[in-house]
């Protein structure tokens, strides 16, 4: 049998077990397939996704973490922000999960979305009472409008209530 053929074999079981409600059954079909593949992020998502309908939000989030670190160190960082988007559909509390995606946004050259993300991360550490990383946050935050402001005659000039001609 080839490797191919157990493949989709062990891909149709984990689907019947999906169909039928088994989803820890299912998730281990696909554990099988990441002993050949430990980095096929498909298998890694649908694992995620299970653990998500389960409602196992700490695996779910572990396995959405780790799909979108592989995400972010291929320089893949839309597919890495969809992902953290969904850790945070799971718990928005999560403060490193903000500054993953504020991270990606950046590196997206999306400033703006950056800002949002971290907006929210200064809001979560006030709460927290945790001063020393909220001054982190709002310095960067800082520098960020710093960067939008020198990028651009015309924005700096439109921020300021000037015409930029």
């Amino acid at each position: 049998m080839s490797v191919a053929t157990n493949k989709n074999k062990i891909i149709a079981q984990a689907q019947k077990f999906t169909e039928k409600g088994q989803l820890e059954k299912a998730i281990g079909e696909y554990q099988k397939l990441l002993q050949a593949e430990p980095n096929d992020i498909r298998t890694w998502l649908k694992i995620g996704d299970l653990y998500t309908r389960m409602g196992a939000r700490k695996e779910a989030t572990d396995t959405y973490l780790r799909v979108a670190e592989q995400y972010t160190s291929s320089g893949f960082y839309l597919k890495a922000v969809a992902v953290y988007k969904q850790i945070l559909k799971l718990d928005p509390t999560l403060l490193e999960i903000h500054q993953y995606l504020a991270d990606s946004y950046l590196e997206l050259g999306l400033t703006s979305e950056a800002l949002i993300q971290l907006e929210q991360l200064a809001d979560l550490y006030q709460r927290a009472n945790r001063p020393e990383p909220l001054l982190v946050v709002l310095l960067r935050m800082a520098k960020s409008i710093r960067t939008i402001l020198h990028a651009a005659p015309h924005r700096r000039a439109a921020v300021q209530g000037e015409s930029p001609y």
